[in-house]
Formats: structure tokens, C-alpha cells, sequence
């Protein structure tokens, strides 16, 4: 009974182990990608708002293109993605937020990382006016 519960404990262990690298290297296979427009002036914009800009990203490679992080210039801008795979061929949006709380011209940029060769990066530019 002991040598039973035994072989089927390690059957299972191999078994996650295969399941963990089969996901792994899907996620490291290459693709490409771009956006349609990489940078977006948002003009003038009144202090104590936000703004939610969409950036539309195709996944022009043959595999399925996996969007891992967004990191952001500063913590007046966040990021929303997709958490799905975007397939070969097709297109999904990466929004970024910006809070404006400090008066003045404003330059920030977002950098998304994905199974790409480099990251891609995004601006945003404005002006953030008095209240």
C-alpha cells in the first residue's frame, strides 16, 4: 500500500512538472507587435482630473502575443491590459490613466512588456491647466 501511494504521489509530481514547463515555454516563444499610435497628446486638461487613453496594440507575429507588465514613468500614471492572450493577427487595447494633479506640461511615457524582442513604448503629453 505504502510503495502504491508512493508511485502514484511521484506520477503526479512529474506530471505538474511537465504541465509548468509546457506553459513556460509558451510564454517564452518570440512574437511581434505594434501600435497603431504610440504617442497621444491629450492637450489641455484640468487639474484634478483623470484621463483613460487607449492604445491599440496588434499582435502581427504567428504566435500569440502575452502582455506581462506595464511599468509607468511615475505614479501619476497607471496601466490597464489585457490579461488574455491576443492570437496572431489580432488587436487589444492598453489603456493608460493619467491622474493630473500637478499644474504644467506633462511627458510620460509606459513601457509594456511582452514576448516581443524589445518593449513597447507609449507616451503621453498634455498640458494640465488651473482648476
Amino acid at each position: 500500500m505504502r510503495n502504491r501511494l508512493m508511485f502514484i504521489q511521484v506520477i503526479i509530481c512529474i506530471f505538474v512538472s511537465v504541465i509548468g514547463c509546457i506553459d513556460k515555454k509558451r510564454d517564452n516563444v518570440l512574437t511581434s507587435a505594434r501600435v497603431i499610435c504610440d504617442s497621444i497628446s491629450l492637450g489641455h486638461v484640468k487639474e484634478g482630473t483623470k484621463r483613460r487613453v487607449p492604445f491599440v496594440v496588434e499582435n502581427t507575429g504567428s504566435e500569440v502575443l502575452i502582455v506581462r507588465k506595464v511599468r509607468t514613468s511615475c505614479e501619476c500614471t497607471t496601466a490597464e491590459y489585457p490579461e488574455n492572450e491576443i492570437k496572431s493577427k489580432e488587436k487589444d487595447t492598453v489603456f493608460l490613466i493619467y491622474d493630473a494633479k500637478d499644474i504644467g506640461a506633462f511627458h510620460r511615457t509606459a513601457d509594456v512588456e511582452c514576448n516581443t524582442n524589445k518593449s513597447i513604448r507609449l507616451t503621453i503629453i498634455g498640458f494640465v491647466d488651473n482648476k
